[in-house]
């Protein structure tokens, strides 16, 4: 049961992220924002968004959410 919780906390802040990088208009290499801009934690999360390249980052190093990669991972 433990995993369980451990996994539904998870996933709700891969949720906040990706709703953070909406709300900012960082989702496209043309919109990214650098870490500072996003203001946001290296955490868990994060680290499982960029694996599954849901959150990107472009050659200048700022960082955007790319929604196809989204659509692709998450269930209908």
């Amino acid at each position: 049961m433990g995993a369980s919780v451990g996994a539904v906390i998870i996933i709700r802040k891969e949720r906040k992220l990706v709703d953070h990088f909406r709300g900012i208009g960082a989702v496209s290499p043309d919109t990214a924002r650098t870490l500072a801009q996003l203001g946001v934690d290296q955490h868990i999360a994060w680290r499982r968004l960029v694996d599954l390249a849901v959150l990107r980052s472009t050659p200048a190093g700022a960082w955007y959410l790319d929604e196809p990669s989204l659509h692709a991972i998450t269930p209908v």
